[in-house]
């Protein structure tokens, strides 16, 4: 998970790039980002109205952004110089993401907008201006990735408990009545987990603090950022008004 116990809505926006589990955030952010969304659409002629347009569901968004990698630390740019990296390792990790074939996770951190998201990288254009030797100039664009590997799902019966239910309307093991446990599997970070169990990312933190014996345990020594998580670890996850 990215280094988020340090970031702060009131530093203004910053934008972080998951690879394979490395952190990495951008040093200048873009003066704008771009947002494609489409429809797949199609026409058809139906009697007696003609022409109609049939919406068969959105397309993946699209995102693109420039700017550029600095050879030395400047006044825009915000991250601390133990933390700035030389240009060519920004570069190196992208096309390290395209040719992995693996899918990057962006964080965008600001006080109107949050996204968290896993996407593809569809293209990347780096060069190096006169103006500016060894800083490289870049233009970004990523697609929505959405996951389509096969599942195994395990349905266990436990007909005590699917009685219980029935007679209450509750299904048994609802999230909402009582804690459950999670697994966590690749790609995982505690804001999606959030997001997918309760609806809201933002309680990636409370998330944390009801899990931070068995997270802290597992991140003590490795200078990794507390709320790292990883593959294999079992996460209590209480009902929402618990957090």
């Amino acid at each position: 998970m990215a280094d988020l116990e340090n970031l702060n809505k009131s530093d203004g926006y910053r934008i972080i790039l998951m690879l394979a589990g490395t952190a990495m955030e951008l040093p200048v952010l873009p003066e704008r980002i771009s947002v494609k969304q489409s429809f797949d659409s199609s026409e058809k002629k139906v009697l007696g109205l003609g022409a109609v347009n049939l919406l068969n569901g959105a397309k993946l968004r699209q995102i693109s952004f420039g700017s550029f990698f600095p050879a030395q630390k400047i006044p825009s740019v915000k991250l601390p110089r133990s933390r700035l990296r030389e240009p060519m390792y920004y570069v190196r990790k992208l096309r390290e993401c395209m040719e992995s074939k693996e899918p990057l996770r962006f964080i965008l951190l600001g006080a109107d907008i949050d996204v968290n998201t896993r996407m593809s990288v569809e293209s990347f254009e780096y060069s190096e201006s006169y103006g500016e030797v060894g800083s490289l100039e870049y233009t970004l664009t990523l697609k929505e990735w959405v996951d389509y590997s096969p599942r195994r799902v395990t349905i266990k019966e436990n007909v005590a408990a699917a009685g219980a239910a029935e007679r209450s309307g509750t299904p048994a093991g609802a999230p909402e009545d009582k804690a459950v446990s999670y697994t966590v599997k690749a790609g995982d970070c505690l804001w999606a987990i959030c997001k997918a169990s309760y609806g809201d990312g933002s309680l990636y933190d409370k998330l944390y603090s009801a899990n931070k014996t068995v997270i802290d345990r597992h991140n003590s020594g490795t200078g990794n950022p507390k709320y790292t998580i990883y593959v294999g670890e079992i996460l209590n996850l209480p009902p929402k008004e618990e957090l």
